[in-house]
């Protein structure tokens, strides 16, 4: 299959766009004057500023004269260099950066450093006034997020109301970020300070808890929440917040002492519903604190309350779950199809499938094909990995197999194969078969230049190419999505090809599948942006170097990011590979590396590096088991040793089915899947390249 390359040139409409560059003469002596791009000299500055910055900066300033399209990139370069050695020179130039350049994607990267330098230079007044003029009326920015909080910080000694407005404001702007959860806990310090400016109606506290919870911090919505139900008992939001409190609870003492608060609360609760709400997460938190004793006490406690209430569905599919892993099958497959009348659709389409599959487990494969046939058959339009169409034909088969019936099941594999060719279960079905399923239909896009009729757009490409050949990846990816922002899906279809130019892969995925829903793109254009050949050197070395099969980083990485380089995770996993810092810094030390910070995982090297070496030590912990490394990558090493202990016995389809945490379920099957499609897409290549993978697998 011929490798997917998108077209590396532009419209020739945009050649106008580029103010004309003169011929510079190289270094080498005889050689011929040859044309530099703006891109390239403004990479060969930045090189020298490190030694030379008087003449890199000089080099970006006759950069400025020639290129005025480029004006605030380089100027914002300009006052970087200049600030080494004098932060007055950095401010100026900033504060005419900002005021110049209204609509500039480094607009806020540049105000994020002038608020910095303002706050460091005690110029209290003018930081107040870029907070107000730019973050107030903000959306979402972390950069100007923390604009906001220079501003509340030097406000909160003398002007704590004041302070406040822009604490919140950096709050609102970048939720869960580092600047928005030193704002948080700033503006809880001038709450304690000053009571009167703390939110006193039910309305605002309930909204100041929903902040806090969408902020991540349990302990401090734990307050919160004890706040609002001992002053307002009464109010319509209390068994919310009720329900709120325990998860918070849970994340702060624990998932047992959670049920035990929700259980006395329902004990005092007079509403049948309320009760029965408070009851089900009890046994919930239970149920995840592996007692699954008191667990199903809980649930069963909660049904015999007969509220009607949509929990009851989660309630008989949890208690399905229980007697499953208790291998009480009759009691699982009972519970399993009270669930499957449910009325939420996609539980009630696993729920059948579970019914099904505890039959298999007990050995009952006649019966379990049938019960697999009818989910089939009423998942029809479901592709979930749990219980959707694919896995309940892929068991079928599976289960007429163990009954003997191979041509029959050799039925259902053919039309598996032939109906849903790049799924998860086709890949299983082609290991049980030696059949494959038809190859990928994939449509390059095509070899004329794509024609950009939108003005801004052009000017935007124009100027993403220079910064990419900058090597100015966060600025090239700023400026794209501002591009793309002002333009409707005809225009953004003809720049998917320089996305991927740019090295901008998440940015083609989500705006191909985008395009692919709105019908705009077909299903053979969008085959190779969803399995992109990004970073083919970087992710090519660092699995050489670590004996990995390169399609696996492919798939691991599609997984965990998307190839979103500036990926972050409610964890705080960073980058790529998603990464934890403290993880980071531990493999770093176990390869002799230099210190990680947080910002150097959003280096696609760096993050690879550290993200390869950790998943080749999972290999070895796991002797080469490829399911066992995907489970520990996404749950723990301790909690695929639990699952490989448990299910030893076990094929690796079933296996992989047994794996109790959805989550992780999933995420092995979707990455299975991922390589599967990657070496259908390019595998010719890998193998006339030496990129084979040699992991073994169960």
């Amino acid at each position: 299959m011929p490798r997917f390359i998108p077209p590396l040139i532009l419209a020739t409409s945009l050649a106008a766009a580029l103010i004309p560059v003169p011929a510079r003469s190289t270094t080498d002596a005889g050689s011929q004057p040859r044309l530099e791009s703006p891109g390239q000299r403004i990479a060969a500055a930045l090189a020298l500023s490190e030694t030379d910055p008087k003449t890199a900066a000089g080099m970006l300033e006759a950069l400025r004269a020639e290129q005025p399209i480029l004006d605030d990139y380089l100027l914002y370069l300009i006052a970087g260099i200049r600030g080494r050695s004098s932060e007055e020179s950095e401010r100026i130039l900033l504060a005419r950066l900002v005021e110049q350049h209204g609509t500039s994607p480094v607009r806020p990267v540049a105000a994020k450093r002038l608020a910095e330098l303002l706050e460091r230079a005690g110029r209290t007044e003018e930081l107040v006034a870029l907070s107000t003029e730019l973050a107030l009326p903000a959306k979402r920015s972390e950069e100007l997020a923390s604009v906001a909080l220079s501003a509340g910080r030097v406000l909160a000694g003398t002007e704590p109301k004041r302070a406040i407005e822009h604490l919140n404001a950096a709050r609102r702007l970048a939720a869960g970020a580092p600047p928005a959860l030193e704002a948080a806990r700033i503006v809880g310090r001038l709450w304690e300070q000053h009571p009167e400016l703390a939110p006193s109606s039910a309305a605002e506290l309930w909204n100041e808890c929903q902040r806090r919870a969408q902020e991540g911090d349990a302990r401090r919505e734990l307050e919160c929440l004890d706040r609002f139900l001992s002053k307002f008992p009464r109010d319509r939001h209390v068994l919310d917040a009720t329900l709120r409190r325990g998860v918070a609870l849970s994340r702060t003492k624990g998932r047992i002492a959670a049920a035990d608060w929700l259980e006395k609360r329902a004990a005092a609760t007079s509403s049948r519903v309320g009760k029965a709400r408070l009851l089900f997460a009890a046994a919930a938190h239970r149920w995840n604190a592996n007692q699954a004793t008191e667990a199903r006490l809980g649930f069963e406690r909660m049904l015999a309350l007969a509220t009607g209430i949509r929990e009851e569905q989660r309630a008989r599919f949890a208690l399905g779950r229980i007697h499953e892993a208790a291998r009480q099958y009759n009691a699982a497959a009972s519970y399993y199809r009270k669930a499957a009348a449910g009325p939420d659709e996609s539980l009630a389409h696993e729920s059948g499938w579970r019914a099904a599959w505890v039959s298999y487990l007990a050995g009952n494969y006649e019966g379990a094909a049938w019960a697999f046939g009818k989910a089939a058959a009423r998942a029809r339009n479901d592709h979930s990995l749990d219980g959707g169409w694919e896995a309940s034909l892929y068991w079928q088969a599976r289960s007429l197999e163990k009954s003997g019936h191979k041509d029959r099941a050799m039925l259902v594999y053919k039309r598996l194969l032939e109906e849903s060719p790049d799924g998860y279960y086709a890949l299983l079905a082609e290991e049980r078969t030696g059949l494959s399923a038809p190859p990928p239909r994939v449509e390059a896009p095509p070899d004329d230049p794509p024609h950009l009729s939108e003005p801004t757009l052009a000017r935007s490409i124009t100027r993403a190419r220079e910064l990419h050949r900058a090597g100015l990846a966060d600025f090239t990816r700023r400026e794209i999505a501002a591009g793309l922002a002002l333009v409707g899906p005809g225009e953004r279809r003809d720049v998917l090809p320089l996305l991927v130019e740019f090295e901008l892969y998440a940015m083609a995925l989500r705006t191909a599948l985008d395009l692919f829903h709105r019908g705009l793109l077909s299903e053979e254009e969008l085959y190779a942006y969803l399995y992109p050949h990004a970073f083919p050197d970087v992710i090519r070395k660092a699995a050489a170097g670590n004996g990995l099969d390169p399609f696996l980083v492919y798939s691991l990485i599609r997984q965990e990011s998307a190839f979103d380089v500036r990926a972050v995770s409610r964890a705080d996993a960073c980058g790529l590979m998603q990464l934890l810092v403290p993880t980071a810094r531990r493999v770093a030390r176990s390869l002799g590396s230099t210190a990680v910070e947080r910002e150097d995982l959003f280096v696609p090297e760096r993050n690879i590096e550290l993200g390869t070496a950790y998943l080749a030590g999972l290999f070895r912990r796991f002797d080469g088991d490829e399911v066992l490394v995907l489970a520990g990558y996404n749950a723990g090493e301790r909690a695929a040793e639990r699952w490989r202990d448990r299910h030893l016995e076990h094929e690796r389809d079933e296996f992989i089915e047994l794996i109790s945490y959805r989550e992780t379920r999933n995420y092995v099957k979707k990455v299975l899947r991922n390589v599967r499609n990657y070496r259908r897409l390019y595998g010719s290549q890998a193998v006339a390249s030496g990129e084979g993978g040699k992991q073994s697998s169960r």
